[in-house]
């Protein structure tokens, strides 16, 4: 199924060009290499539609100058460097349904998207009992640093898109994924978690459609997590300032281990966010097949 909605109109050739730009001499000399890879990741759809997705923890790369304090591969590999699964579910989604689709290359634990400057948790010391060596006694300007070649591209490159669509009714969703269970924690029985704070109304009809899908399963509406300005960015910048649409799927990492779950929680999703966001993105079934 492809679905042709209204194109944003220029971002395809303003935003390649952007991802294009080196960054200055004096960032990559105290963090990123020649070697390293620019941290914004772009899945262009032509003619695409005026949803826009993210993926803040789409990646769990490490800037080659901290690999030698990185934690174990193990590690790397779980939820605290990565949500597991998230760019997969985010590619198929965006793929099918014709939108662009932003995601961050660098690991959370260099510095994570979705955390405000000043949070403790943006470049964290420990996570989920483990301790990040490269994190350890940050400065001021080891933060700094990190913000202004990794973190200010990223969301430069989202409020650009922003900045010079021409659908006044754009939408944005941020996909994520999350793990069962922390180390210290109690178990997360939900399948899903749909958070917003200003459109409520957007997670609840998405989880009444989800589950007029499938009954089974488990589904929460800000139940694990929630946005708050302590602890949230992506949203509260892009979506709640701008007074646009805006919400968080969450869905539980276990439930994307392989090809197949990925495929069938991606149509699932497509198909119910077709159907909440026709009244927010002009003409969303036009040329629908």
């Amino acid at each position: 199924m492809r679905i042709n909605l209204p194109c944003l109109s220029g971002f395809t050739k303003r935003t390649s060009q952007r991802c294009s730009i080196k960054l200055p001499v004096s960032q990559i000399e105290s963090l990123l290499g020649q070697n390293d890879p620019h941290p914004v990741e772009i899945q262009h759809t032509k003619n695409a539609n005026s949803l826009l997705l993210v993926c803040d923890h789409a990646g769990s790369t490490v800037p080659l100058r901290l690999q030698d304090r990185m934690p174990a591969s193990d590690d790397m590999a779980r939820h605290i460097a990565i949500d597991v699964g998230a760019r997969a579910l985010a590619r198929h989604i965006a793929t099918q349904i014709g939108s662009t689709l932003i995601m961050q290359r660098y690991s959370r634990l260099v510095i994570d998207m979705n955390r405000p400057h000043e949070s403790a948790e943006l470049c964290p010391e420990v996570s989920d009992e483990t301790i990040i060596d490269f994190n350890q006694g940050l400065t001021e300007k080891d933060r700094s640093t990190r913000i202004e070649t990794i973190f200010h591209p990223y969301h430069d490159t989202i409020a650009s898109m922003l900045d010079n669509c021409s659908n006044p009714r754009t939408a944005l969703v941020a996909i994520h994924s999350f793990t069962p269970r922390l180390r210290k924690g109690s178990s997360r029985p939900w399948h899903a978690d749909l958070i917003s704070r200003t459109s409520v109304d957007l997670a609840l009809e998405l989880r009444s459609i989800l589950h007029t899908k499938r009954p089974e399963l488990k589904l929460g509406v800000n139940e694990i997590f929630g946005v708050s300005d302590q602890s949230d960015y992506t949203l509260r910048t892009h979506a709640e300032r701008r007074g646009l649409p805006g919400l968080s799927i969450e869905v539980r990492n276990d439930l994307l281990a392989t090809d197949l779950q990925i495929a069938k929680w991606g149509d699932l999703l497509t198909n119910c966010l077709i159907t909440v966001f026709a009244d927010h993105i002009t003409d969303l079934n036009n040329g629908a097949n």
